[in-house]
């Protein structure tokens, strides 16, 4: 099947979103560029984009394999195969990249970068249990700390975003048999709509947050109907509209995120609704954020490894620091005139281990799962 080439471009944006969020992990010393960077963009956003988008594709995925009678037996004849090809595209890459770090927090000890070993194993297991929010969330809150990795809860903390769409992908299935089909519209913006006005910061309801996820489906099972067709932003097929549009909605996604700026309650509602329309625009298939070849090819890249890159990116990090540490004389402390060389190194580890995770884990182990689920 043809890819959306838009939502591979989201796909794009939110992962690099997400590696220059997660930069301050790359340089053993205070970049004082990056944390004025910081004050004004704060791109975590980025992990409610691929919400969204994840909730998008899901839905549009099952939407015509919906059985007709809600029964147990046609339940398990529509959720088994999914949650087969669930597993296999997901699981296996997610418990490599976990070992990896943690046999590196056992080897490479020396250096000090790459966390406690015991809270690696701990975080690991949470994170194979799929419940690794709810572990992330009370580490945290146990040891009162700001910093998303910081290493007393271990350095596998971005799991928690992957451990929310996998009780997605558990839940959803239950959902899409068991309420009648008019009403799932209705359903999904309900649970938005619940969460849209809460104050997520700080609190356990940043971790369990399903309301972008939630728009990303109803945008997959608004495409059904007239109205959405009638709807759709044609004038972005010209650059002149296209351009400031999509611009100025990244730049309210980059900016809701900042807490400096966006001081209200409900500012990750706010984002929620703002990743829902960039999957809106997206969803037409019609070139509305990719309308240049050299866009469709970043799109294209980027977006097919994006899950790969998320999973590798905080090793990379840390590994270009080992390399650097074991390369430079004893006692030397790089600063901020080895950004380059750093940034150089994280690119080309993470360019060469992307490449490989994607095309001999990813790709084989994704194929499996599929012919394993045609046959149940």
């Amino acid at each position: 099947m043809r890819k959306n080439l838009d939502i591979e471009m989201l796909r794009a944006i939110a992962i690099s979103f997400i590696l220059f969020a997660h930069l301050y992990n790359l340089f053993p010393w205070q970049s004082a560029g990056l944390a004025k960077a910081y004050t004004y963009l704060d791109l975590w956003t980025g992990v409610d984009l691929f919400f969204c988008v994840s909730g998008y594709i899901i839905a549009t995925s099952l939407i015509n394999k919906l059985p007709n009678e809600a029964s147990g037996k046609e339940f398990f004849k529509f959720a088994v195969p999914f949650w087969i090809k669930r597993a296999w595209r997901l699981w296996p890459s997610a418990w490599l990249w976990l070992t990896i770090l943690l046999v590196c927090s056992l080897v490479l000890r020396q250096s000090g970068y790459w966390g406690s070993p015991g809270q690696n194993a701990m975080y690991q297991t949470y994170a194979m249990l799929h419940v690794a929010n709810f572990y992330g969330f009370e580490c945290r809150a146990q040891y009162d700390l700001p910093s998303l990795l910081n290493y007393a809860c271990g350095a596998n903390q971005i799991y928690w975003s992957l451990s929310i769409e996998e009780q997605f992908y558990l839940i959803f299935p239950f959902a899409a048999v068991f309420i009648k089909r008019k009403y799932l519209i209705p359903f999904f913006l309900m649970v938005f709509a619940i969460q849209f006005p809460v104050n997520r910061g700080g609190s356990v309801l940043g971790y369990i947050r399903t309301d972008a996820i939630a728009l990303g489906v109803v945008i997959a099972l608004w495409a059904r109907y007239e109205s959405y067709s009638l709807l759709e932003p044609t004038a972005l097929k010209l650059k002149r509209y296209a351009l400031p549009v999509i611009a100025i909605l990244l730049f309210m996604l980059i900016e809701l995120g900042n807490s400096r700026i966006a001081a209200i309650s409900f500012s990750t509602g706010l984002i929620a609704v703002v990743s829902g329309v960039l999957v809106w625009i997206a969803s037409f298939d019609k070139n509305y954020l990719t309308f240049s070849f050299p866009l469709k090819k970043i799109a294209s890249y980027l977006g097919s490894r994006s899950y790969t890159i998320y999973l590798a990116h905080i090793p990379v990090y840390f590994l270009t620091k080992e390399v650097w540490w074991r390369y430079l004389p004893d006692g030397f402390h790089p600063d901020g005139s080895y950004t380059l060389r750093y940034v150089i190194t994280a690119i080309v580890i993470l360019v060469a281990v992307t490449e490989a995770s994607y095309r001999f884990i990813e790709i084989p182990l994704r194929n499996r799962g599929r012919r394993i689920a045609e046959k149940y």
